[in-house]
């Protein structure tokens, strides 16, 4: 690839990003976030990776696999982009039966908010005493904990309808607060990222002040960039802590530490650029596949789709499922990596449909995945719309859970079907005992004839 080429690359994924972060704000035809954040999340191990090897005064090893996984990268996200830009729409078209209804179908009522918070955090703390070890069990509460996520944008939409900006902010504020938590509780700063951009990406898709809050997301990703190199600095103190059971008063203190002394980002700091190149450059995994599958005869053949079928069954149905977790050791199989023992490396869609069926698989099964993802935002939208609640929550939690940019489809669709069994039961709970309407409630946007 010419320096050209790569720095097309690296523009596409840019323009495909503030395509939708400035789209309309109509969630009904543009959704409400979730591919955008899912564009973020592959941006976050793949754009960012590629663009710290270009740098000239940055020599990473195995530029030539970096290259390689980049473009087939880049043309996955374009794919996702037909997807769901080009595809999702007719899939899903603007109109529904239901515009001709009022708009207010389910007044607002903070019940609906009050259960799927007490579903998540209860999922949460079931993990915790040990509910994990009856079978089935842990990909149904792993899935539960995403309804804290569901019910903080539904409450962030309901504050915006009402006027109560303060109170938007405030929701949006404790959002900052998730890596955190996931750091303190699990060692992990990525999940709490990801949840972070969830919440952000909804929250920009239904600002008035839209471009603005791009023009402070610039100071922001600098001050993330910082926090992201000052983790991996004391990375494995942290989860020396956490992972040894230490008391959270131990572990608190370790990530104030880190927090206090926070190293400012330094472009032209080989430490700082190799903390982003390990860990957040995905591309050289893809990469080195691709290449070493050139040679071979090995592709998979959709054998991991199959995995991914097959991981539907509840494990209290087929007690000797195989375990998908950890990307099943494929990466080493295709890239001829060993790693540390007890390491978990994750694929990602793009890794997975490359050793599947090379490069035309991974433009196709991307485009699925946009139409997929991008019905998923615009049903969910749609659901906001018409001020349904509870069918925002199941769209909603399903485009959660395809925000699977490091895992494999085997895991997504475990943990799909464990949401949606979940959520149909939270859901008929709700409609079957709705409560007294509320006075007073809030029209959401007009319907349009």
């Amino acid at each position: 690839m010419t320096d050209s080429i790569y720095l097309l690359c690296l523009l596409v994924w840019v323009v495909i990003g503030l395509t939708i972060a400035l789209r309309s704000r109509d969630p009904a035809r543009y959704g409400v976030g979730l591919t955008l954040t899912f564009i973020l999340n592959m941006a976050m191990n793949h754009w960012f990776g590629a663009l710290v090897c270009m740098l000239p005064w940055y020599l990473p090893s195995g530029a030539d696999f970096v290259t390689t996984g980049f473009e087939l990268s880049t043309l996955g996200i374009v794919g996702f982009a037909v997807g769901c830009f080009a595809i999702a729409p007719f899939v899903s078209p603007d109109h529904d039966d239901r515009a001709e209804e009022s708009a207010s179908i389910w007044p607002w009522h903070p019940r609906v908010l009050r259960i799927y918070t007490l579903v998540g955090i209860g999922s949460y703390l079931a993990l915790a005493v040990g509910a994990s070890r009856v079978p089935s069990l842990t990909a149904v509460l792993s899935a539960g904990f995403n309804f804290v996520l569901v019910a903080l944008c539904l409450a962030m939409w309901y504050a915006q309808l009402r006027g109560e900006n303060t109170r938007q902010h405030l929701l949006l504020a404790a959002a900052f607060a998730l890596p955190f938590f996931t750091m303190v509780t699990a060692g992990f700063l990525g999940y709490g990222v990801g949840y972070l951009i969830l919440v952000f990406s909804f929250y920009l898709l239904l600002s008035r002040h839209r471009v603005k809050l791009l023009l402070v997301s610039l100071p922001l990703a600098y001050l993330a960039l910082s926090f992201y190199v000052t983790y991996m600095r004391d990375r494995n103190e942290i989860r020396e802590t956490v992972w040894g059971g230490q008391a959270y008063e131990s572990r608190v203190d370790a990530i104030w530490h880190m927090c206090t002394t926070m190293e400012p980002f330094d472009p032209f700091d080989p430490k700082h650029l190799g903390r982003i190149d390990v860990r957040l450059n995905q591309n050289r995994l893809v990469g080195t596949a691709a290449l070493r599958l050139q040679n071979m005869t090995g592709y998979a053949h959709g054998e991991t789709l199959w995995m991914a079928l097959t991981a539907i069954i509840p494990r209290a149905i087929w007690a000797d499922k195989p375990e998908y977790a950890g990307s099943m050791d494929l990466v080493s199989k295709y890239t001829g990596i060993n790693f540390q023992q007890g390491t978990s490396v994750g694929m990602g869609p793009i890794f997975e449909l490359e050793i599947n069926f090379g490069s035309i698989g991974v433009f196709l099964g991307m485009l699925l995945l946009g139409v997929l993802l991008g019905v998923a935002d615009r049903k969910a939208g749609a659901a906001l719309r018409l001020d349904d609640p509870l069918m925002f929550g199941k769209w909603f939690l399903i485009g959660i859970i395809m925000q699977n940019a490091l895992g494999s489809f085997a895991e997504t669709t475990a943990s799909l079907a464990a949401a949606l069994i979940l959520i149909s039961i939270v859901n008929h709970y709700l409609r079957s005992r709705p409560g007294p309407d509320l006075p007073g409630s809030v029209d959401v946007y007009p319907v349009k004839s």
